[in-house]
């Protein structure tokens, strides 16, 4: 009698169990991975001992990268998700979204490594905020969105007070590093009143079942400049 030899069977994934072109996608999925792990690890790292660089000393790397690193990670990710539902245009996804996740990462590994004056670090980084107002800016264009006209701006002003902070603290400069510090964290502050503005609404709408309402374009703008 023949014996029937019997292989495990490889296992094939169902067509829609998340994999590589779903985790790559929306820019949330792998920016918000990127930024939690080097939260993280960037508190441990902290904790540990670690004082920056020559370029970044102590805690002007640590507010650099809360401000420009995870913050920036975090806005970013959120606001190349959120430009597809409000133009109705193709999301920022694939190939160009690994570019720009692993130009975030070049920028903390260059911040945190970078001796003498950070300029790989300051063209890494800012260049992180140009593609991604150039990304945004695209789909707004192409929908004629003027809603929304104003975001992409708010990236380049984040980028400029990178660059800005930067100069100051490599002596090119002559202003105070800590005051453009906190003029990048006050254009975070603009953004997430954005997204209090834009989200909240919307999900308060869904779980209540009512009808949205909607605030003037110029109560908006006060909140978003209120913190400047």
């Amino acid at each position: 009698m023949p014996l029937i030899r019997l292989d495990n069977p490889t296992p094939k994934l169902p067509a829609n169990r998340p994999g590589w072109d779903a985790f790559t996608a929306m820019a949330f999925r792998p920016l918000y991975l990127v930024a939690a792990i080097f939260g993280a690890l960037a508190v441990l790292a902290w904790v540990a001992g670690f004082t920056g660089t020559a370029a970044l000393p102590g805690l002007f790397w640590h507010g650099h990268e809360m401000i420009w690193g995870y913050a920036g990670a975090v806005v970013v990710g959120f606001l190349l998700t959120a430009v597809a539902t409000w133009t109705g245009q193709p999301a920022f996804s694939g190939r160009p979204l690994v570019g720009l996740t692993l130009l975030w990462l070049a920028a903390r590994v260059a911040a945190a490594t970078e001796g003498g004056t950070p300029w790989i670090t300051g063209a890494l980084s800012v260049g992180f905020f140009v593609a991604g107002a150039v990304a945004m800016g695209v789909p707004v264009w192409r929908a004629r969105n003027k809603r929304n006209a104003g975001v992409p701006l708010m990236l380049l002003a984040l980028g400029l007070a990178n660059a800005l902070f930067l100069c100051a603290l490599s002596g090119g400069l002559d202003l105070d590093p800590r005051r453009l510090l906190l003029a990048g964290l006050l254009v975070v502050a603009g953004f997430i009143t954005l997204v209090g503005l834009r989200v909240i609404p919307f999900f308060t709408h869904r779980a209540l079942q009512r009808p949205q309402v909607s605030h003037p374009r110029w109560a908006g703008l006060v909140a978003m400049l209120s913190p400047l």
